[in-house]
């Protein structure tokens, strides 16, 4: 069965979804999702952001809540209170909460697609939408402003055996003086969010520790879904200190998966 964490190659940095299977299923099929067990064998390394998921996420769990009580205000109750129709509408509960949050989430890809086919000059297949086409030039006049570029990488792979992970910031610039930053862009709704939250920091700490570079920059861009505000650029105090908290996470997550991806 697979596991929830995301799995790269040690050697290239390359997400790896599948691995092979040493026989032939007979139906035919030669490859299997991957799992601990592949990565114990082939040395493959953890995402940032499944490290991360070992915390428990106070900010998670209210955003699902927030779901499950949309979904009964749209939808109440109105059967005989049985068991069987309590345990109905529990579960259609769970399931409309689960397509709100699939609704936000979609339309965060949407956004970061169209942001990073910008920034890089790929061939739109349409136009961007207007929210989406401001938050591009608003990201893009931030970058500027930070010094002369000389390129723009978007989900560039960060890997990292001595460190013992990998991740895929959103944005990636080096300057022409050779100094670099990486832009982590956050889509959420404004009249929610009030504050970045522990594991944006968390997720900043993990790229900073990859990176192996002090002098890098990194930004967190948090923008609005619907456009209802300018797109804000964060900078958190303490970066040392968030990449010693991401690596006690790695240690736990380590202790807790048995498993070293440095060794």
């Amino acid at each position: 069965m697979a596991d929830k964490t995301r799995w790269y190659d040690s050697t290239n940095g390359e997400i790896v979804t599948e691995s092979l299977l040493k026989k032939p299923t007979k139906d035919g099929r030669s490859t299997t999702p991957t799992t601990k067990k592949h990565a114990r064998e082939f040395g493959y390394l953890p995402s940032v952001t499944s490290i991360i998921s070992t915390r428990h996420s106070y900010q998670l769990e209210k955003y699902k809540i927030e779901g499950a009580v949309r979904a009964c205000i749209d939808n109440p109750f109105a059967a005989e209170p049985t068991d069987e129709a309590i345990d109905k509408y529990m579960n259609f509960v769970i399931a409309k909460s689960g397509e709100y949050a699939k609704k936000a989430a979609d339309r965060g890809t949407q956004i970061h697609a169209g942001v990073q086919r910008f920034l890089t000059g790929i061939a739109l297949p349409e136009p961007l939408d207007p929210v989406t086409e401001q938050i591009a030039h608003e990201i893009n006049k931030y970058i500027i402003s930070q010094g002369d570029v000389l390129s723009i990488t978007c989900e560039k792979s960060l890997f990292s055996k001595e460190v013992g992970a990998a991740g895929t910031p959103d944005i990636y610039v080096v300057y022409m003086d050779g100094t670099t930053m990486v832009v982590d862009l956050k889509s959420v709704d404004f009249d929610k969010w009030k504050e970045p939250y522990v594991s944006w920091k968390l997720q900043l700490g993990g790229y900073r520790a990859l990176l192996m570079d002090d002098g890098a920059k990194l930004v967190q861009a948090v923008c609005d879904r619907e456009g209802k505000g300018p797109t804000k650029f964060i900078r958190h105090e303490g970066e040392a200190g968030w990449q010693r908290a991401f690596m006690g996470l790695l240690t736990t997550w380590i202790v807790a998966e048995d498993y070293d991806p440095r060794s």
